[in-house]
């Protein structure tokens, strides 16, 4: 299973360019410095991440300020998409369907995509086992690999994966007793990953703390957890829309994020439901009806 090796420790390795960055990583000890912050990375293209969250780059307000909101990007081009699709809401429309996007290159794709191969010129991807067609070649490989490619199993328990590092990893975390877990300071817990020690830090024993600020001066609204301050971010374009400003277009009803709007249109104006395989009950959403299918008896309750 594994063609290449470490001329070093011997470690077996799938991949031929694996080899040159386990030497690196693990026998050089060579690591990439952030210079804001200082902190250390194997890999370049994992720091080149980190800059884009980086608090000692906000903190000292290194790059290009919108006019508008003041946020500060790396790079000009960056300070003028962003001006472009959050505060000029500029859009182009695809010249078929109408469809919009923020930048040109996307409604290319788009186009290219689903109007011209697919549509006119009836091109189909066809899996190779199961013959099933698919308009998108991105679409038929996730089913190849989900259906019908090779799938990992752990020796020890039933657990599956079609990659072969989560069941490395899951070999690790649940059945290495080698393995120098960490442990939480306050409560001793084991935690498999420094990721998940934070999270239980954060979760569990945290002061509530709110550190995610929305930039967006009127609005100003903090969360404690980054993924729902890239969430708010991510829905609100403007200072407007901070403040439940977003209109339906069929009833006129104001909501402050976009998905809530698609929600609402979906629920009251189209009506669609969701209904229960085992008793036909119906659902706004899926998420509803799943949780229902969990204790569902088979029977419609009146």
């Amino acid at each position: 299973e594994f063609p290449y090796k470490c001329p070093i420790c011997g470690k077996g390795i799938k991949l031929k360019g694996s080899v040159k960055r386990h030497i690196r990583e693990k026998h050089l000890n060579i690591r990439v410095p952030c210079q804001f912050c200082g902190r250390l990375f194997t890999q370049r293209s994992n720091m080149t991440i980190h800059l884009r969250s980086c608090q000692a780059v906000k903190e000292t307000n290194i790059g290009v300020p919108c006019q508008i909101c003041g946020k500060f990007f790396r790079h000009k081009r960056s300070m003028i998409r962003h001006m472009k699709e959050r505060h000029f809401n500029y859009r182009v429309n695809c010249p078929i369907c109408s469809r919009q996007f923020t930048q040109k290159a996307a409604m290319l794709k788009h186009k290219d995509r689903s109007h011209i191969k697919e549509k006119h010129l009836n091109i189909r991807h066809t899996c190779q086992v199961c013959k099933k067609e698919f308009t998108q070649k991105s679409t038929m490989q996730i089913h190849m690999r989900k259906l019908h490619m090779k799938s990992y199993t752990c020796k020890q328990c039933n657990y599956s994966s079609p990659k072969f590092y989560n069941i490395r990893r899951h070999v690790m975390t649940k059945h290495d007793p080698t393995n120098n877990k960490l442990i939480c300071p306050v409560c001793g817990r084991s935690c498999g990953d420094k990721f998940q020690l934070r999270l239980h830090v954060e979760n569990v024993h945290g002061n509530g703390e709110k550190k995610y600020e929305c930039p967006y001066r009127p609005c100003n609204r903090k969360f404690a957890w980054k993924c729902g301050w890239k969430s708010h971010v991510k829905n609100v374009s403007d200072a407007e829309m901070a403040f439940h400003r977003i209109p339906c277009p069929e009833c006129g009803k104001l909501f402050a994020y976009r998905r809530s709007v698609s929600r609402h249109i979906r629920e009251k104006h189209l009506n669609i439901r969701v209904n229960c395989p085992k008793c036909n009950r119906a659902f706004t959403q899926r998420c509803k009806m799943l949780y229902h299918l969990t204790n569902c008896t088979g029977r419609l309750s009146l």
